[in-house]
Formats: C-alpha cells, sequence, structure tokens
C-alpha cells in the first residue's frame, strides 16, 4: 500500500496475481518491486488507483558467449589451418587470416614473405600436406625486422621495434592465442616467460597490451578475457572482409552463395565441427559437398563479387520494411551485382556446400554466420522464429 511522493491517501489493493501471461504488455505500470530473482510488477489503473494486475516475471541470464573459449580452442586445433611456423623442433599450425585480422604486424609478415607462402602453397616449402611453412629461425633476420618496422599500414606513431628474436614455441603459442581469441590457455610460468610474451604483444597487439600487463598481473584464471571488445571488433571486421579470405562456399537452395571459413564454422556449429571431422566429402544430414573445381567464385580473393551480390540481396530482404530503407538495400544490390558483372574470375576454386533445404533463407543464413564470426547479431521480433529454427538446425546453442 501507499501512494507517490507523499500523499498516502492513494491506497493499492492487489486483486489478482496473474502467472499466465508474459508481462504488462501496453498497460502502464506505475509500481513494482524485485524479490529473491523475481520482479512483481503491478500495473493498469482505473482512474482511481487500484491496481488490477500484479505480474510475476523472472529474470533469466542470457548464457555468456562462447566467442573466445572457441577461438581459444582453434588456436590449439590443426582444423584448416594455412600456414605453419616452424620454432627450433616445434610447429605452430595457424591461420593467415585470423593473424592478420588481429594484427597489422602478421599482416605486414605475410605480405613480406607472400612469395614464399605462394611458392609453398604450389607445392615447394610446404609440410608435405600442403601448407606452407616459415621457419622462423631462418626469416627472422635484420632485413625482415627492417622491412616489418617501416612496411606500408604499420603507422611510424605506433612503430615498435620488432623483437630480436622469438624466444621459442611456447612464448610463440600464447601469443597466437591471445590474436585468436583474447584469452590465454595457460598464464605464464615465470617471470621471464611474462616479459617474452608482453615483449612479442608489444610488437605484434599493441592494442592488448595493457589489458595483458593488467591480466597477467592480477588474474589467476588464464581462461578469463584479456579485452573483450577488441575480439568482436577485429572479427566483424573479418566478415566483413570475409571474402578475399575464404577458403569454401555455403549454397543454398534458392542459389544465394556465402563465402566462409571453415574453420571457424567448425569450431562455432556442433553440426559443421561434426560434419568436417567426420567427412570430406559425400552427403551428411540432407546436404552435400560438390565438386569445387567447377566452381570457380570470382573476386579478388576466396570469393568476392558474385557473394556480395547475393548477400546485398539478403540484407535487402531483412532490412527494416519502409520504403527508403528497401530502396537503399536494392541500390546497395544493384551495385553490387554492377561490380560481379565488372570483376574478373578468380582462378582459385572453392570448395562448395549446398543446403538442400528451401526453407533456409539467405537472410537468416547471413545472421547465422554473423553470429558465428562475431558472437553479436540483432534479432527482432519478426525473425526470430526463423532463426531459431536455422540455429537449431545447425546447432548454434549459444545464439
Amino acid at each position: 500500500g501507499g501512494g507517490s511522493g507523499g500523499d498516502s491517501s492513494r491506497k493499492v489493493e492487489v486483486r489478482q496475481l496473474d502467472t499466465t501471461v508474459s508481462g504488462p504488455g501496453s498497460l502502464l505500470s506505475t509500481a513494482g518491486c524485485v524479490h529473491n530473482g523475481t520482479a512483481y510488477v503491478a500495473c493498469g489503473s482505473d482512474g482511481n488507483f487500484i491496481f488490477r494486475r500484479l505480474f510475476q516475471m523472472h529474470f533469466f541470464r542470457s548464457p555468456p558467449s562462447k566467442l573466445h573459449v572457441d577461438f581459444l580452442k582453434l588456436a590449439n586445433d590443426s582444423l584448416f589451418p594455412d600456414v605453419c611456423f616452424q620454432i627450433e623442433n616445434s610447429r605452430v599450425e595457424a591461420h593467415t587470416y585470423l593473424l592478420a585480422s588481429h594484427s597489422r604486424a602478421f599482416r605486414a609478415l605475410f605480405q613480406i614473405l607472400r612469395p614464399q607462402l605462394e611458392h609453398a602453397t604450389n607445392g615447394g616449402g610446404s609440410d608435405g600436406n600442403g601448407i606452407p611453412t616459415i621457419v622462423l629461425d631462418d626469416v627472422w633476420t635484420p632485413e625482415l625486422r627492417e622491412k616489418l618496422g617501416w612496411s606500408r599500414g604499420w603507422p611510424r606513431g605506433e612503430a615498435v621495434p620488432p623483437p630480436a628474436r622469438i624466444p621459442n614455441a611456447r612464448i610463440f603459442t600464447a601469443l597466437v592465442e591471445l590474436c585468436y581469441s583474447n584469452t590465454l590457455s595457460a598464464l605464464p610460468s615465470t617471470d621471464a616467460d611474462a616479459k617474452a610474451l608482453i615483449e612479442l604483444a608489444q610488437f605484434f597487439v599493441p592494442q592488448k597490451v595493457a589489458a595483458l600487463v593488467e591480466h597477467v598481473a592480477n588474474v589467476t584464471n588464464s581462461t578469463t578475457m584479456v579485452d573483450a571488445t577488441s575480439l568482436v571488433a577485429d572479427m566483424s571486421a573479418l566478415f566483413s572482409d570475409r571474402d578475399r579470405t575464404a577458403d569454401a562456399v555455403l549454397l543454398l537452395a534458392d542459389g544465394t552463395r556465402f563465402c566462409y571459413h571453415r574453420a571457424i564454422l567448425a569450431v562455432r556449429s556442433d553440426y559443421f565441427g561434426a560434419m568436417y571431422r567426420s567427412s570430406s566429402s559425400g552427403i551428411f544430414g540432407g546436404s552435400g559437398f560438390l565438386d569445387g573445381s567447377s566452381d570457380v567464385v570470382g573476386g579478388s580473393g576466396g570469393g568476392g563479387s558474385d557473394t556480395a551480390a547475393t548477400e546485398a540481396v539478403a540484407t535487402a530482404a531483412s532490412s527494416s520494411s519502409s520504403s527508403a530503407a528497401a530502396a537503399a538495400a536494392a541500390a546497395a544490390a544493384a551495385a553490387a551485382a554492377a561490380t560481379a558483372a565488372e570483376a574478373p574470375a578468380q582462378a582459385r576454386p572453392l570448395p562448395v556446400f549446398a543446403i538442400d533445404d528451401p526453407q533456409i533463407t539467405a537472410a537468416r543464413m547471413r545472421d547465422v554466420l554473423q553470429y558465428c564470426y562475431t558472437g553479436d547479431v540483432h534479432v527482432d521480433h519478426d525473425t526470430v522464429v526463423e532463426l531459431l529454427g536455422v540455429t537449431n538446425r545447425y546447432l548454434v546453442a549459444d545464439l
């Protein structure tokens, strides 16, 4: 009982505890309290300040994002790597697109070593599985360090001298983990290891050094996120630009194509993870692999132009229903299609995975892909049921 302000003449009468509805809806909520994790909200008025309903609403804590956990797993899993670093007698397999998306220094390193990497991909200097191998003890020369320090894309104001040497595989693996997930599977065991890791990070990922220093100094649980914000930002940039480095294509029943990275989908979706680990060809769950040799995706990298066109159509389908938004989306689709017509075809074929379910729309598949890459996607009331069906089908549980 009691009223607002100092007016004690306003009394509250609770006539009904309504637990059959999900919430107050459009009625005006004017009083409420929280008790033992449950909100009790009184709402509705007949003009005499008599509340006709009391709603009981429970709080649900959404599960924490698995983004850093999954990418930490990928950093230690030999799943579709495209580069191998050899340090002394140890090997560290990795993915160039992930390292480059988080580190300008790694991006510059791959640009400098591009002829060597392309030669290895074509059969020379690889590890026997066609994966280019970078022997850091051999390539980490004064000449390479000088090129890295002044390479294009490395601002002078942020220039940090490259380390004289890469200490060992253990420290380098920790650096890869930091790049992938902003997380460490194990804290440095000694002060010397911690110092070596921080020195590497100052050159390769300077934006993460402050958080790393605080993390190493104050955190006892190594799987705690070093820094969440930069991870989402870096992965969002990779998602937007993934056509250049993608290594596979999703082909929907309506003909829409999405370029993607197999390792990311495999580690973020239990469906694709089981599929890629169990079979490299054939039919799986009503969908199947097609021979990539006849499906060449255009663009300067792994995909590009035709995928951009079809994704612009998907974006148009998922945009606001307003005429202005629809017109803008249609214009974007037309521009992407024009770019596709002008772009030269890419010679490198990509494996194509066909999804034959006509109920899987391009807009919702794009949502699933965006969440797999970034851990973040906008969901509204008009699309939630459809998106739930897709996530159940492809086992993206946390989405």
